[in-house]
C-alpha cells in the first residue's frame, strides 16, 4: 500500500491545487481522518480554508476541470466542519498542559519531596514540554502554530511593551532553555517564591503596591536566555525580593516592628544600623530583583580576604558582578532579603525543623563571622565599607548593619552577593 503523502508546501504560498487533489486521492488516503490530518499541515484556521477556496474560485489558470474543482472544494468544506471542534479540543488540551506545568512548579517547591518524586515530576515536565513545543511549531501556508490557532499564543516577549505571562508559559519557556534540570529548577523556584516575596514586602510597608505575578514573570522572561543562564550558574540560590518605596532606615524600623527571631520584645536586640555611613534613601518606586539567597556566598574570583584592604575587596566584588550583568547587592535589597530569611527561620522553628538557623543569611557568631558587603558604585571615594549580617549571641541575637574602615582587612569575613533588578 502506498504511503500517505507529506505536506511540503512553502509558508506564504497557496498549495498547488493539482498536487493537493492528487494527494487527497492517493490510495493511502483511504479515510476522512487521514485526509484531515494531511490538511491540518496546510490550514489551521477556517479563515485560511475560506481564503484558499476563494483562490480556487478566482484563479483562471488552475489546471483542473470544473468537476475536479468541485471535488476539491467539497473536501475542504468537510475539513472546515472537522476543524472547529478540533481546535476547541486542542485549546482544552493545551490548557491542561499549561495547568500541569504550573502544578509541577508548585510541587517542586515542596522541600520534602524524595529524589524519586523529583525525578517523576521532572519526567512529566519533559514529556509535557515536548508536546507544548510541537504545538508552538509553525506549520501550513500561513506559518501558524497550533497554539496560535487555538487562541493560546504563548511566546516569550521579544521587545516593546511587556505583556503578562502565566506560570505555565514561564515553565514552558524555562524548559526550552539550554540548561541542566537543576538550573531550570532554580529558575522555577524564583517564580514559586513570589507569594513569600510579597508577604515580606508587606511587612516592610503594609501599603506597598506590588506588581502582579504575571508582570514579574514577563520581566524575568525578558531578561533573556543569556542573562538567566548567568543567574543560575553564578547564584547558588536565586530568590525573588520586592523592595517597597521606603528608605533603608524606614525598612529597619519595619523589621523591628515585625521581628521573627528570639527576644521579640527586647529593644536591646532590635536590628540596627551604625552611624557614620550614608544609608540609602527612598527610591521613589517599588523594585523587584533576583538575588542570591544562599546562606554563605563564596569568595568571588580575584577576592583575597586577609590579603586585601576592605575597599579593594569591595571594588573586586562590584566589578565581578557588574562584568556578569549583575550588581553587588545594595543595603535595601539586603534588608528585604534578610527579613525574608528570618520569616523562613521562624516558620522552620514552628515546624520543628532541625537547625532552623540555616535559613538565615550570614548567621554569624564569634567563631563564624560572615558579612555581606553592600554596593557602593555610586561613591567614587569609599569612606566606609558597609555590610550586614545576623549576629548570634547566647544572650540574644540581632540583625546588624555595620560599616568598617576601608583601609583595614578582615580574614574570611567579607563576601559578595549578586542581584539582578527585574523591574
Amino acid at each position: 500500500m502506498p504511503n500517505a503523502p507529506q505536506t511540503t508546501e512553502i509558508p506564504g504560498q497557496n498549495p498547488d491545487p493539482v498536487k493537493l487533489l492528487q494527494a487527497l486521492e492517493n490510495p493511502a488516503m483511504d479515510t476522512d481522518q487521514k485526509k484531515f490530518n494531511y490538511l491540518r499541515g496546510l490550514f489551521l484556521e477556517e479563515a485560511d480554508v475560506d481564503e484558499y477556496i476563494q483562490y480556487l474560485d478566482t484563479d483562471e489558470e488552475i489546471d483542473l476541470t470544473g468537476k475536479q474543482l468541485t471535488k476539491l472544494k467539497g473536501a475542504l468544506q468537510s475539513f472546515k466542519v472537522y476543524l472547529k471542534p478540533y481546535l476547541e479540543k486542542s485549546a482544552e488540551r493545551i490548557g491542561r498542559f499549561d495547568e500541569r506545568l504550573k502544578k509541577s512548579v508548585e510541587e517542586l517547591a515542596n522541600p520534602e519531596l524524595t529524589p524519586e518524586e523529583v525525578d517523576q515530576i521532572a519526567h512529566t515536565r519533559r514529556r509535557v514540554a515536548k508536546a507544548m513545543q510541537i504545538a508552538k511549531e509553525p506549520r501550513g501556508v500561513k506559518g501558524k502554530s497550533l497554539r496560535e490557532a487555538a487562541g493560546k499564543a504563548g511566546e516569550a516577549p521579544t521587545g516593546g511593551k511587556l505583556e503578562d505571562k502565566t506560570e505555565a508559559e514561564y515553565a514552558e519557556f524555562v524548559d526550552g532553555l539550554p540548561l541542566t534540570m537543576e538550573e531550570k529548577e532554580k529558575l522555577n523556584l524564583v517564580v514559586a517564591g513570589y507569594e513569600e516575596a510579597v508577604a515580606t514586602a508587606k511587612e516592610m510597608d503594609k501599603n506597598v503596591q506590588v506588581p502582579s505575578k504575571e508582570q514579574v514573570i514577563a520581566h524575568i522572561m525578558a531578561l533573556g536566555a543569556e542573562m538567566l543562564e548567568k543567574i543560575v550558574k553564578i547564584m547558588v540560590k536565586p530568590g525573588l525580593i520586592i523592595e517597597p518605596d521606603k528608605s533603608f532606615t524606614e525598612m529597619i524600623d519595619a523589621m523591628n516592628a515585625n521581628r521573627h527571631y528570639d527576644q521579640h520584645h527586647n529593644k536591646k536586640y532590635e536590628a540596627y544600623a551604625r552611624e557614620g555611613y550614608a544609608w540609602s534613601g527612598r527610591p521613589k518606586k517599588v523594585s523587584v530583583s533576583i538575588m542570591d539567597m544562599v546562606q554563605y556566598p563564596a569568595v568571588v574570583p580575584g577576592q583575597k580576604p586577609g590579603k586585601q584592604r576592605n575597599k579593594e575587596q569591595l571594588r573586586i566584588c562590584e566589578k565581578y558582578f557588574r562584568d556578569n550583568g549583575m550588581r553587588l547587592v545594595s543595603d535595601r535589597q539586603y534588608a528585604v532579603a534578610m527579613q525574608k530569611s528570618l520569616r523562613a527561620y521562624e516558620q522552620a522553628k514552628e515546624n520543628d525543623e532541625p537547625n532552623p538557623e540555616k535559613h538565615i543569611l550570614d548567621s554569624s557568631s564569634r567563631t563564624l563571622n560572615i558579612l555581606t558587603i553592600f554596593n557602593q558604585e555610586h561613591n567614587s571615594d569609599v569612606s566606609k565599607v558597609a555590610c550586614g549580617c545576623y549576629y548570634l549571641k547566647d544572650s540574644g541575637s540581632r540583625v546588624v548593619f555595620g560599616c568598617v574602615d576601608p583601609e583595614k582587612d578582615y580574614m574570611n569575613r567579607f563576601c559578595g552577593r549578586g542581584a539582578v533588578q527585574v523591574m
